[in-house]
């Protein structure tokens, strides 16, 4: 770097301070402006930047842009990258947070990260795509943007973190909507811009964004997508017997989340909680020793159980995941897992399947207060699967569970670990400050659903896991 270059760059610096995101108490100075400035063009436009010698002041127009969560003339595909870092492709109705920070390529500075929370407008076969509509008189500006994980619109995920999605660069600003009527198509061909970027021409080859269907869902090119993706998730769930992300112990929750029904109900479409009956049935399919029937349904590892003697031969994977009592004292981590039945047994007691970390029998002989914090697995109405198979299913989080089937009954495979009913909207799981958990006493208050985490460590519950606010 000549003098001259260095002193051009520390004035710079000086002109426009631009803090470090380690430490925003401390500056970059301007060699360090001038890696980050090369760094990003190297990063948005390949080897065949030029490095820039010299910086220039500019200012960012007035007029801010606009991004959208669907396709447009002004898109990038953020397919790829988003289930890389998530592991899901987002619903239609469904919230993420944004982030976009502007830059200047004649400058190098860095403004004012923009910030939205966009609601997912469509999703393509062929994709997931954010769109841009930049203000005329912003040619020179790059914006990188960053994505969060599905949540409810309204609320926030505490230190959910968004990650880096793509960028919009100048090529991308090229209006692609002034199609002109001549071109009507011709076949095999496809409409693309011309080199020189001054229109339009035919070229070869295919695709495009947002390939649609009247009828989505009998749609043929989205039915064999939907088992390609089924096939993904199942190879990738039974390559370690857990869920998408892993579940740990799951969630702990009251006897009043088992009733919703529609769009109250913590369950997907098509499941149910079980009865006492058809745990029963469980139990009796294990088969004797009775005394010995727990340890074909427990997962067997020591960072679930104290005791691992279990075998886990039905894959059901039960954790000891404890409990929370009905006065809001937690216990029994490692030592016992309790599931709740829909089967009322008298006063305010409701059955739930009990298994401990010792051998011993599935048990439903002991009913307990509905404001008892348990676990909670679900049935599938109607199976077609055959003993020993697994299935998917879809959470209202955008979890994706493995499923078992055990004596021609499909069970989710692992704790549940959902903090949405199915209208997305937050499974309540904190009192009177939504910062803090439900303490003791309001969880004894509780007479409509209430959720909580082990010790309310959310670490316990699944990879990557925060509450929505």
């Amino acid at each position: 770097m000549s003098a001259e270059t260095k002193t051009a760059w520390n004035n710079f610096a000086a002109a426009y301070p631009q803090p470090s995101k380690r430490n925003p108490l401390l500056f970059l100075t301007g060699y360090q402006l001038f890696l980050k400035r090369n760094h990003y063009c190297f990063l948005n436009h390949g080897i065949e930047t030029e490095f820039m010698l010299l910086p220039e002041m500019v200012s960012l127009p007035f007029n801010a842009p606009t991004f959208y969560l669907t396709a447009g003339s002004n898109q990038i595909d953020v397919t790829e990258l988003y289930i890389y870092n998530f592991g899901l492709i987002p619903n239609v109705g469904q919230w993420l947070q944004f982030m976009a920070v502007p830059y200047s390529e004649i400058s190098g500075q860095f403004f004012e990260p923009i910030y939205a929370t966009l609601e997912i407008l469509n999703t393509y076969l062929d994709g997931f795509f954010l769109n841009l509509d930049v203000p005329k008189g912003n040619p020179d500006i790059t914006f990188s943007v960053y994505l969060s994980k599905p949540l409810n619109p309204g609320y926030n995920y505490p230190s959910s973190k968004v990650r880096y999605m793509g960028c919009f660069t100048t090529k991308s600003f090229l209006g692609l909507s002034d199609t002109p009527n001549s071109y009507a198509g011709q076949s095999g061909k496809i409409v693309k811009v011309k080199a020189d970027e001054t229109g339009l021409e035919f070229g070869e080859g295919g695709g495009g964004g947002g390939l649609t269907c009247e009828d989505l869902p009998a749609c043929p090119s989205f039915i064999t997508l939907q088992t390609q993706l089924d096939g993904i998730a199942e190879t990738l769930i039974n390559l370690n017997q857990s869920s998408i992300p892993p579940i740990y112990f799951g969630l702990l929750y009251n006897h009043y989340c088992t009733r919703g029904t529609g769009a109250a109900s913590i369950l997907s479409e098509g499941w149910h909680f079980p009865t006492m009956a058809e745990i029963s049935a469980l139990a009796t399919y294990a088969g004797l020793p009775a005394n010995e029937a727990n340890k074909k349904v427990k997962i067997a590892s020591g960072l679930y159980w104290n005791n691992i003697t279990q075998n886990n031969v039905f894959l059901l994977n039960l954790k000891g995941s404890g409990i929370r009592s009905n006065v809001g004292a937690f216990s029994s981590i490692k030592t016992i897992s309790r599931c709740w039945t829909t089967t009322f047994y008298t006063g305010v007691k409701y059955r739930n399947m009990a298994v401990n970390d010792n051998v011993g029998p599935i048990d439903v002989s002991q009913p307990l207060e509905e404001k008892h914090g348990f676990s909670i697995t679900a049935i599938k109405d109607v199976t077609t699967l055959s003993n020993g198979q697994s299935g998917l299913y879809y959470g209202n989080d955008g979890k994706i569970y493995r499923t078992i089937c055990i004596n021609n009954q499909e069970f989710i495979a692992d704790p549940l670990c959902e903090t949405l009913f199915r209208d997305l909207s937050p499974i309540p799981w904190h009192g009177a400050t939504p910062a803090n958990y439900f303490t003791n006493a309001e969880w004894e208050a509780l007479t409509t659903p209430g959720v909580c985490v082990y010790q309310n460590t959310l670490s316990y519950a699944c990879e990557n896991f925060s509450f929505p606010i």
